[in-house]
């Protein structure tokens, strides 16, 4: 009597860099920013009556720097997860070792991190200017902070996998 075994399974390819940029590590920073910054302004804004746009203790004051440094982290962390997840092994295409990445993530992460700060700026100053007296609850200007890092997290993250994932990419 023989018993049968069943067939060696297909070897499954890892999956691409950009696979694992948008579907893994972009939603990850995405609910990191969004805790972080969110609770970071409850803290601010636990008192306040009222949360202006432009001016005081408003989100042009916690969102114009939050979205340079948010960025500019987030941005090498996305080179550094790229680096990692390729030289593991555990997405394509492959490292080539040799190739000093770091200095380059920081001047991307610098420059996305000046986009972002320069574009946040520009949406407050437009709101501000269509709004001029406006001020939100304190909850609402919690849940805008929240879910701005959040976006900007993820896109800027995801953003930087990919990239960290062309770099330096053997010939085929």
């Amino acid at each position: 009597m023989t018993t049968s075994q069943p067939p060696d399974p297909l070897p499954v390819a890892p999956p691409s860099v950009a696979w694992f940029a948008w579907r893994v590590a972009a939603r990850i920073d995405f609910l990191i920013n969004l805790l972080i910054n969110g609770a970071i302004a409850a803290w601010l804004y636990r008192s306040a009556a009222g949360v202006p746009v432009m001016e005081g203790l408003s989100l042009a004051a916690m969102l114009v720097p939050m979205a340079f440094f948010l960025c500019a982290i987030t941005t090498v962390f996305g080179w550094w997860n790229a680096v990692r997840e390729r030289r593991a092994g555990r997405v394509l295409p492959p490292l080539v070792e040799g190739h000093p990445w770091f200095g380059r993530a920081v001047l991307d992460g610098v420059a996305a991190g000046a986009v972002a700060c320069a574009g946040t700026w520009l949406a407050l100053r437009g709101l501000a200017a269509a709004l001029p007296a406006a001020a939100l609850p304190a909850w609402l200007a919690v849940t805008v902070v929240g879910t701005v890092a959040g976006v900007l997290g993820y896109l800027f993250h995801g953003r930087a996998v990919v990239r960290g994932g062309r770099w330096h990419v053997a010939p085929a």
